[in-house]
């Protein structure tokens, strides 16, 4: 048994005892407190304790940095000063050629209260500003107009008289609505709001496009767009055929379509969501951008086998070029040669047909769905969706063709994609033989082509058979003397 603890001895132990604080006031170990009840307060401009046993470490000297001069030699920040400096002195230099480039292109600064200035002309393309100057020039000489300057309700008169005038002689409410842009972009007090209007020339619009509802592009079944892709890579190479089935795939412009480069043609992956081929439109590197100022737009080539076919292409183009050696004029003069051909001169064809070809025929085959047809097509708004993608007239237009473009628009798109795939594989095989050289076999296939190509307009499908399996040797000589040329 333990003796028991004398007075003394216990007064000790309580002295001794650690006293309780709560959690947020105790030291986290025994270094803090010590530290704690060491600590200094520190002198401003002198380096903490922490700082000097870094400096120990590092062997650097905080305290000779303190007060130092940043670009004495030496300094550990000169360097970072200097680069900063060189960077700004690039970005200088970058700015001057800019200001350079953009004093030779557009001139000096101009008299804004005689006329627009540089960036409010560049608002406009040449092309429109062109047409504005053709319409105010017509409104004015048969109206009698010398000045727009004129009071709000006499050029409203005028303005109303002119748009009937324009509709007895046929002319659609487009005219009406570019000569309504030419006088805001003239007169800009007629733009703004809460200032002068022409009230009864809008009205005038508006009862215009009641006679005479806007008319749409007919959008072309799926048969008719292959059998002008057929006929394209037959007469002008594939190239040409490509561009085509792309506007229709992609809903791209024309003008957009025919201005790329092969830089802006973005390489499949091996990736899940990344094994097509993309477009890039309008860099903003490039300094260009679309028709509503957007830059950086991405397209996706939806079916496989087409963005397989593009790569071959593009392989064969030489890096940094642009991607076709055809202008829109060409392409549009062969465009319309080719819809007589297959049947359809009686639309007035034109190349943006495939845009809403595209956005049409994936509604029919209900490849995608209403919004995303607005997102592929880039349009703000539902509205312009609608007037692009008309399911029926797609019918329509493929019930109107006679027997024999039927049975070859079957037939093309039948075997549009093996075509297609053979003419790319050709051109990859082909693409360092000089222009000229292609074998005697293709050249005589070429002759019986042309030899027994059916002009009976009906024709069994037996001809049809041997006129089609013809038509693709030629499209071989064609690509391979394309390729060659490009």
């Amino acid at each position: 048994m333990d003796p028991p603890a004398s007075e003394s001895h216990l007064r000790r132990a309580a002295q001794s005892a650690p006293v309780w604080r709560p959690n947020h006031l105790r030291p986290r170990n025994r270094s803090d407190q010590s530290q704690q009840a060491t600590s200094q307060p520190r002198v401003p401009g002198r380096p903490s304790e922490a700082q000097e046993g870094k400096r120990q470490k590092t062997g650097l000297n905080v305290s000779s940095l303190v007060g130092a001069n940043p670009r004495a030699p030496g300094h550990p920040i000169l360097g970072l000063l200097e680069l900063k400096e060189a960077e700004r002195e690039k970005e200088l230099k970058l700015q001057q050629r800019r200001a350079a480039r953009r004093l030779a292109t557009h001139g000096e600064l101009r008299d804004t209260t005689k006329g627009p200035g540089i960036t409010e002309e560049a608002s406009l393309t040449l092309k429109t500003r062109g047409q504005y100057k053709r319409l105010l020039s017509d409104f004015q000489t048969k109206q009698n107009v010398v000045d727009l300057s004129l009071h709000p309700a006499e050029l409203d008169a005028h303005v109303v008289c002119y748009f009937d005038r324009l509709f007895l002689e046929g002319k659609a409410p487009s005219t009406g609505e570019k000569l309504t842009a030419a006088i805001q972009y003239v007169v800009p007090v007629y733009n703004a709001k809460d200032m002068m209007t022409l009230p009864r020339a809008t009205r005038s619009l508006r009862g215009w496009r009641r006679l005479v509802p806007r008319r749409t592009r007919r959008p072309l079944p799926w048969e008719v767009v292959a059998a002008i892709a057929v006929n394209l890579l037959r007469m002008e190479g594939l190239g040409m055929a490509l561009a085509w089935l792309l506007m229709v795939d992609t809903y791209m412009r024309p003008g957009e379509c025919l201005d790329l480069k092969t830089s802006q043609v973005l390489r499949a992956t091996s990736q899940r969501h990344m094994a097509l081929a993309a477009i890039l439109l309008h860099p903003a590197e490039h300094g260009q951008s679309s028709k509503v100022g957007a830059v950086d737009e991405s397209l996706i080539v939806s079916r496989p086998w087409l963005s397989d076919i593009l790569m071959m292409y593009v392989d064969a183009r030489p890096s940094g070029s642009p991607l076709w050696n055809f202008s829109l004029k060409q392409t549009s003069a062969s465009f319309i040669t080719v819809c007589g051909v297959v049947g359809i001169s009686y639309l007035k064809p034109v190349l943006h047909m495939g845009r809403h070809a595209g956005a049409s025929l994936d509604r029919l085959h209900n490849r995608l769905d209403l919004a995303e047809v607005q997102r592929r097509g880039r349009w703000r708004s539902m509205a312009s969706v609608r007037r692009y993608e008309k399911m029926a007239l797609v019918q329509d237009v493929y019930n109107k063709l006679d027997q024999r473009s039927r049975l070859m628009c079957t037939r093309c798109a039948l075997e549009l994609e093996a075509t297609m795939l053979r003419a790319g594989k050709q051109l990859r095989a082909h693409r360092g033989v000089p222009p000229g050289k292609a074998s005697s076999r293709l050249k005589f296939s070429a002759g019986v082509a042309a030899s027994v190509e059916p002009r009976d307009g009906g024709g069994s499908m037996r001809s049809l058979s041997i006129f089609c399996k013809a038509r693709r040797v030629m499209s071989h000589v064609s690509v391979y003397n394309g390729a060659s040329e490009g």
